[in-house]
């Protein structure tokens, strides 16, 4: 009898993703994320061949485009996160000094066009494959009561690979949790979450990177052409306590009842961690600070129940604080880092 074959677990896979320096060229990966799931989606379109053949029977298909698409969800590590952050969002100064600190640095990712493209490597035990050309389709971040951040992106890419593993080398930092009572959301000035204002029970941010999947090119091959970036769109949501109507008065347009233009308001999520970029004097925790400067208000309509908490759904789509100014959502992060992802 054949000895038993071990059967690979996910405990002991792992993905890595580098920054590619030609565009669908395969790279090794710089940055290694403790992932909560990977999907890819690939797949061999078949041109079905017609039936009139005097049979029943299908005659082989012709071989068609090798179509591609994936999702992802990792663990939010306070210094890990910010480099898929700053993929999605295109556009990353490079690490200033955080105040006096000489330590943690701010890094302004900012949206930007062309989206960097990268390769996800994936280590699945029995083998590994890398994923190149890869670009942020869409990215989710969200919090909720006793939990941790969740991030959830979909990515397109151009083709796999199969490749030789490189070892990684995780975060040991504790991930962004929802508990902090350091982490806030600001409602225009208002800091919210505290005794004397509304609380704030989940969150969730969302970017939509509209990327044409479905480029392909006679002359080509299998594989599309290129991933073409079109408008995006920046949306949110936020359950509230109801213990303020300061929101609705904004809904309605600043008045007592629906006015005839509704301003933007500013909607800030500050999230920071348990562990310091700088620990000593000035303490200053990693973190992350997603702004959103000019939110259109698209519901804050109290849900009235007969018992419990009464709670207020707020969701909204933000736009450039002034035409060209491409901060419908902007993320300054507080790290180590010292250079550009």
């Amino acid at each position: 009898m054949a000895a038993p074959i071990n059967p690979p677990v996910g405990q002991i896979t792992s993905l890595g993703i580098g920054k590619e320096t030609t565009a669908g060229v395969a790279v090794v990966p710089t940055v290694f994320h403790a992932h909560m799931g990977w999907k890819a989606g690939d797949s061999n379109v078949l041109v079905r061949r017609t039936g009139a053949r005097k049979r029943l029977g299908q005659t082989y298909p012709a071989t068609g485009v090798y179509m591609t698409k994936g999702s992802l969800e990792v663990e939010c590590d306070p210094d890990t996160l910010p480099q898929l952050m700053a993929f999605a969002l295109g556009g990353q100064a490079t690490p200033a000094a955080s105040g006096a600190s000489t330590v943690a640095k701010a890094q302004t990712l900012t949206m930007n066009t062309p989206l960097p493209s990268f390769t996800l490597q994936i280590n699945r035990v029995t083998d590994t494959i890398s994923y190149f050309g890869c670009k942020v389709s869409s990215m989710a971040l969200a919090m909720a009561e006793k939990g941790g951040m969740t991030a959830k992106f979909t990515l397109d890419y151009l083709g796999s690979v199969v490749v030789t593993a490189v070892p990684p080398t995780f975060s040991t930092k504790l991930p962004f949790e929802f508990h902090n009572p350091a982490s806030f959301l600001k409602y225009k000035t208002a800091t919210l979450g505290n005794g004397g204002s509304n609380a704030v029970l989940t969150w969730e941010v969302m970017l939509a990177n509209n990327l044409i999947d479905s480029y392909y090119s006679f002359g080509n091959g299998r594989f599309k052409l290129a991933l073409p970036e079109q408008q995006r769109v920046v949306t949110g949501k936020a359950e509230l306590g109801f213990e303020l109507n300061a929101p609705i008065l904004d809904f309605f347009g600043g008045a007592s009842g629906p006015g005839n233009v509704i301003a933007g308001v500013s909607i800030e999520m500050y999230v920071a961690s348990t562990d310091y970029a700088d620990s000593g004097a000035l303490l200053i925790p990693y973190s992350v600070d997603l702004l959103m400067a000019n939110s259109y208000l698209e519901s804050a309509t109290p849900d009235v129940k007969p018992n419990g908490i009464l709670t207020m759904p707020l969701v909204w789509e933000s736009a450039e604080s002034s035409n060209g100014a491409a901060d419908d959502l902007k993320i300054v992060a507080t790290n180590t880092n010292a250079v550009i992802f």
